[in-house]
């Protein structure tokens, strides 16, 4: 106000109101936000400046409705979700904006394709191997029978020849840094070929004598026999000794 005087008095002005408005200064900008698919994410802004502040949130410049306060949370956070934010700000004097800021939605192993086991003979070759999805990178670790494999940290498992040993049940893990999955089991049966180690001999008896015949053999059970008189099948011969009783021509 202003008084003005002279001789004759003093009067005093009407009030003049002047008010100052502080532009908006931001203290603390947003900062890049790394979650797993499923969790909340959250971007915080800070600034002043005279009162009130309005807060517009922006997902890849686009507004995001609701979106208007000093926090923005993402909830339940998937790939659609994932991309750059920023906000911005109004007051009396005027407006300011945020830095862009990333989020990135890390996403859980899947198993798309799951390994399958096989029937196969003594040093065949075969491969095992898993489809999977994830955020990379993926890391695999196959297991033998429950037991890491040395070296195998591959999508596949190569055997080039398989040998007996080889027969198991594996699995494989795979990790990213939103965690771990491990494989269906997948059988390998190795089938072994019959091998004779001990052919049947010639026998010479006297008539009346019993009469045997040997082989040993070896390779995957069960090892099925059928002796055969002349070509034809011995009927209940199905053992590995050949046993002909009170021998006589016809034999």
């Amino acid at each position: 106000t202003v008084s003005i005087s002279n001789e004759a008095g003093t009067v005093v002005s009407e009030s003049a109101a002047i008010t100052v408005h502080v532009p908006i200064t931001i203290t603390q900008q947003p900062v890049e936000a790394r979650v797993i698919e499923g969790e909340t994410a959250s971007f915080t802004v800070t600034a002043q400046g005279t009162e009130p502040i309005e807060y517009a949130w922006r997902f890849n410049s686009q507004v995001i409705e609701g979106a208007t306060g000093p926090v923005l949370t993402v909830a339940n956070a998937s790939k659609a979700n994932e991309g750059s934010y920023q906000v911005v700000m109004k007051n009396p004097a005027g407006s300011a904006v945020s830095e862009e800021v990333k989020l990135t939605v890390v996403q859980p192993v899947v198993i798309l394709g799951q390994p399958e086991g096989a029937i196969k003979l003594l040093g065949q070759a075969l491969t095992l191997s898993v489809v999977a999805s994830g955020s990379e990178p993926l890391e695999y670790q196959w297991h033998k029978d429950g037991q890491a494999i040395e070296g195998a940290k591959a999508k596949a498992l190569a055997f080039e020849a398989l040998a007996t040993t080889d027969a198991a049940a594996y699995t494989v893990s795979i990790s990213n840094e939103a965690g771990t999955v491990v494989s269906e089991s997948a059988a390998i049966t190795v089938h072994v070929p019959i091998t004779i180690t001990q052919q049947p001999v010639e026998a010479r008896v006297i008539e009346g004598e019993t009469a045997s015949f040997t082989v040993a053999a070896q390779g995957t059970e069960p090892i099925e026999y059928a002796w055969r008189f002349n070509s034809q099948v011995i009927e209940g011969a199905t053992g590995p000794v050949l046993t002909v009783a009170s021998a006589s021509k016809a034999n």
